[in-house]
């Protein structure tokens, strides 16, 4: 009988709306079940912090994003601002630590790129939380495209809107000001994605 591996130590950067709603219960599940360990939680807001902190006990509570880097996690996942995003990813992974970072990976294409370069040259793992994927309508969608069901595709119209309800802190997210994404980024992202995952990249 194999052995069960150890859990995977984890640091979160970024205690805001996203970490909230999403990746607390998802890390909730995962350490009940022994696949990770929250050892530390960053944001330099303690209100967040605490907030957040408060459903990991054993988890450290750190306001400083070197001393994430300090105590030698196994995976960071960035759920920070993206304004943050380059910075935060690119001295992770010169650390030796891989990354898992909310969308939008960076502003621009020239960030995007430099992130990945660090990770290969680091030899780590970088991967982007782009979820839609894995939602059964879009794999559906996705097959009756690429099965010729929906006939000669001539084009494509994206639809977003939902009531708004996240427990956010800041308005950054409704204005691309001050290195903030903006709504268009940060949920525009979203349709880019499914549509390069169902047509492919342009050529």
């Amino acid at each position: 009988m194999n052995a069960r591996p150890a859990p995977v130590h984890v640091a979160l950067v970024g205690c805001g709306a996203v970490a909230q709603l999403y990746y607390r219960p998802a890390l909730e599940t995962l350490e009940r079940e022994g696949l990770l360990r929250l050892t530390a939680a960053h944001d330099p807001d303690p209100v967040a912090l605490d907030t957040f902190g408060d459903s990991f006990p054993s988890a450290r509570r750190l306001t400083r994003f070197p001393e994430v880097l300090a105590i030698s996690p196994q995976l960071v996942i960035i759920a920070s601002p993206p304004r943050y995003h380059p910075e935060q990813t690119i001295a992770a992974l010169a650390a030796g630590i891989d990354v898992h970072c909310e969308k939008p990976l960076a502003p621009n294409l020239a960030e995007g790129e430099r992130m990945v370069a660090a990770a290969v040259e680091a030899g780590r793992r970088l991967s982007i939380g782009m979820v839609r994927r894995h939602f059964a309508a879009t794999r559906a969608i996705g097959r009756l495209i690429s099965n010729g069901n929906l006939g000669p595709l001539g084009s494509i119209d994206c639809f977003e809107g939902t009531p708004f309800t996240w427990p956010v802190r800041s308005v950054d997210f409704l204005r691309p000001v001050a290195g903030a994404a903006g709504v268009l980024q940060d949920i525009g992202t979203h349709c880019l994605d499914l549509l390069t995952w169902w047509l492919g990249s342009p050529s």
